[in-house]
């Protein structure tokens, strides 16, 4: 899981729909289960970056139990 993650945006009808094409989100970035970078964009010059302004912050990986199973779960 570690490493980074190309994203894309799914049409849902939330009224955040179209809000990361805008700020040109590139994806994820999971550097360890204690640092990951969630809304990586590119800025003018193609260069990426964190985007803490618009995420509020970064966030991390924890292990949840969920119908059974455990999952990473990346929590803001």
């Amino acid at each position: 899981m570690l490493g980074e993650w190309k994203g894309g945006e799914f049409v849902t009808g939330h009224p955040m729909n179209g809000q990361l094409e805008k700020s040109r989100w590139f994806g994820k970035t999971f550097s360890s289960p204690t640092d990951v970078q969630p809304l990586v964009c590119l800025d003018d010059d193609g260069d990426r970056f964190s985007n803490i302004t618009m995420g509020k912050g970064e966030a991390s990986l924890w292990l949840e139990e969920f119908r059974g199973e455990v999952t990473a779960t990346m929590v803001y």
